[in-house]
């Protein structure tokens, strides 16, 4: 098992013929008796651990930019609708609530709020390797909507044959 990639890791064997580290598993075919001749690439396994804190969140919008040290730093938000702080409303003659008299803020229908739950700093590599990700998978969602777009424009022309 030799490799840039490994050559970093400070690797342990077990008798059963495996290479541990801090999570990573990496198999060496020969010694599982693999046919030398349709050996394949070294592999190595990603364990993921998680925090029991772990939560996704929703996000949609991103501000940010460069910490002092050159850092890419990102804050996700949430944009939506400001809540009141608080409401005076009316009441009604028959006990009920009745209009609005005075809101906290005064400007609340014209407010917007960008809620920040979570941000990243990131070395420009890992921004790199996050760029090319999300390359990936905004291709994988175009080829997705594209083919639903294609089925229901479909499944309308053949509603419209049927009728």
């Amino acid at each position: 098992m030799t490799g840039p990639f490994l050559s970093f890791l400070p690797l342990v064997r077990s008798s059963q013929n495996m290479l541990y580290n801090q999570g990573f598993v990496a198999h060496s075919r020969h010694e599982e008796g693999i046919n030398m001749s349709h050996q394949r690439k070294p592999e190595i396994n990603f364990n993921y651990i998680y925090n029991y804190n772990y939560n996704p969140v929703y996000a949609n919008g991103v501000q940010g930019g460069f910490t002092p040290r050159g850092e890419l730093v990102a804050h996700f938000y949430q944009e939506r609708p400001a809540l009141p702080k608080e409401l005076t409303h009316e009441i009604s003659p028959e006990g009920g609530i009745g209009a609005l008299v005075d809101s906290d803020p005064k400007n609340l229908n014209g407010t917007m709020v960008r809620f920040i739950e979570t941000g990243i700093t990131m070395n420009f590599q890992t921004a790199a390797m996050v760029h090319a990700w999300l390359g990936e998978q905004l291709g994988q969602m175009q080829a997705i909507m594209k083919a639903q777009q294609e089925f229901m424009e479909g499944g309308a022309a053949e509603a419209a044959q049927e009728g």
